[in-house]
């Protein structure tokens, strides 16, 4: 135990002053300079249920989010994967895509001529596994925004009584561009998912011999 000697002092207390402690000579010990009274905890407030109610619930809801960006993520793969039936394209080629797309390319190109030299939504740009990537990419948000457009034009293409003739037939004509321009991207997607793997190993081939 930690014990503290104290030196004595000569001057003797006198009348009412209490005596110091120090001067007695008495051995003082580690207890002695604890404090006498513990400190008041009136002032803290103990956690209210919602409180806990609120802190166990946050990793649920972090938990469902997860599981919904998880089920979309799984919905969208879904949609965009080429089926068995698509893969050699023999379905687009007899609905006229391969002809649509002639079309659609040589307008295109009437209205852009450096469109066959720089990447786009109608080119892919390069040869390299990084370029066709990219336009497999270009190709998912096409068909997504031609999905929603064939969505705003089923509308007006819906012959009505009360609108006029002009309006159904342009509504129509939108719809059946959009829903072509739906079925030339998986089209191009399918025909370029079965070059990719070719690329990939030519350009394995490559790095490898450099």
């Amino acid at each position: 135990m930690l014990t503290l000697y104290s030196e004595k002092k000569s001057p003797q207390p006198s009348g009412d002053r209490a005596p110091d402690p120090n001067s007695s000579g008495k051995e003082l010990s580690a207890a002695d300079f604890l404090p006498t009274s513990s400190p008041s905890l009136s002032g803290l407030v103990a956690p209210s249920q919602n409180h806990w109610e609120e802190c166990s619930s946050q990793p649920t809801q972090l938990q469902n989010a997860h599981n919904r960006s998880a089920l979309w993520q799984n919905i969208k793969e879904g949609y965009f994967k080429t089926r068995w039936f698509e893969a050699n394209g023999m379905l687009y080629k007899a609905l006229g895509v391969g002809l649509f797309r002639i079309g659609l390319m040589k307008a295109v190109t009437k209205i852009r001529p450096r469109l066959k030299d720089s990447p786009s939504n109608y080119t892919i740009g390069g040869r390299s596994v990084e370029a066709v990537k990219d336009y497999i990419k270009s190709t998912r948000s096409n068909e997504s925004i031609h999905l929603v457009g064939c969505l705003f034009s089923s509308f007006p293409a819906v012959p009505s009584s009360t609108s006029p003739v002009l309006f159904d037939a342009l509504g129509m004509t939108a719809l059946a561009v959009n829903v072509y321009c739906v079925l030339l991207q998986r089209y191009n997607r399918a025909r370029i998912m079965r070059a990719l793997p070719k690329l990939e190993e030519r350009e394995k081939r490559r790095r490898e011999a450099s």
